[in-house]
């Protein structure tokens, strides 16, 4: 496996895991302390192909990922995977043991904000568990999620 690059707030960027650190320490911490407006986004993609985050990544855009937004108590998650045309779909993952209720949970970050199902409301321990899953499947998410396509993308 080549490895992952966690990305901050759409910008700061390290590889993942740090050798220097404990994965599971690492985003747990981190994801606690989202505020929602200094630290409000992550976003975990694997480095494609032979390459290796010291190698560079200019011009690399990752096309599978998982992504959260908000604050420690009321985050977002979503993933971009391949789908069945060649392409990818952004899906919402929420918990496939909980009812979904109703449409009314608005997650608030810097300025933006989307309303999801009570059941995609994720806490930054939930959500660090599903980077965590994410990462040691090598990307692939868990079973134990549904999945609400939101948007679909040409690759």
């Amino acid at each position: 496996m080549s490895g992952f690059v966690l990305q901050t707030n759409g910008s700061s960027s390290t590889a993942f895991p740090h050798p220097t650190d404990d994965p599971d320490d690492k985003l747990r911490g981190a994801f606690g302390r989202m505020d929602g407006d200094r630290l409000f986004a992550f976003l975990l993609w694997e480095v494609p192909g032979d390459r290796r985050f010291d190698d560079g990544l200019r011009g690399v855009e990752p096309l599978s990922f998982i992504q959260c937004a908000g604050s420690a108590d009321a985050l977002a998650v979503e993933v971009r995977e391949p789908d069945a045309e060649g392409g990818y779909v952004l899906s919402t993952l929420g918990r496939a043991d909980e009812e979904a209720g109703p449409q009314d949970v608005e997650i608030r970050w810097r300025g933006s904000s989307t309303t999801v199902f009570r059941n995609e409301r994720w806490s930054s321990d939930d959500a660090a568990d599903l980077f965590l899953q994410y990462w040691r499947g090598g990307g692939a998410v868990p079973d134990n999620v549904t999945k609400r396509a939101l948007e679909s993308f040409d690759r």
